[in-house]
């Protein structure tokens, strides 16, 4: 990934934004199978 090197005119808070934006793109499979289960959890507990 190409990344930039200069960042000294970013603020704290678009750094934060980017870093989080970075996990959720890398642990995506791992956010979608946990809402998965999450999600089934939640209408199969009355059955």
């Amino acid at each position: 990934m190409a990344r930039r090197v200069e960042t000294r005119n970013e603020s704290t808070l678009t750094r934060i934004v980017n870093s989080v934006f970075a996990f959720v793109r890398q642990a995506e499979f791992e956010i979608l199978f946990f809402l998965f289960f999450f999600i089934a959890y939640i209408l199969f507990k009355d059955i």
